[in-house]
């Protein structure tokens, strides 16, 4: 059941990022590219981000554990942070 939940919360945490980055690079920058080109870069970011992490530092349980908390903490910081202009240009 945690290998399950640890696998959705990534998930969930990658698609709140893709998302984000669609919104901003689609609305407030006004970067128009088509949406699978849009869709391919986020995602692409997402993904490099990982595997740098991974490669710098290693591949060992303690390592990586220790980047999933890390990864946890900045995002409990971030959405919030990154949900306000949202919320506020919604309305």
């Amino acid at each position: 059941m945690f290998a399950v939940a640890l696998r959705a919360s990534g998930q969930n945490a990658t698609i709140t990022g893709t998302l984000t980055r669609q919104i901003v690079m689609k609305g407030f920058i006004n970067f128009r590219l088509s949406l699978w080109q849009r869709r391919m870069i986020t995602r692409l970011i997402a993904i490099m981000a990982v595997v740098a992490c991974i490669y710098w530092w290693g591949d060992k349980g303690d390592v990586v554990e220790k980047l999933l908390v890390y990864t946890q903490v900045f995002l409990s910081i971030a959405l919030p942070i990154s949900m306000v202009p949202l919320l506020y240009w919604s309305y």
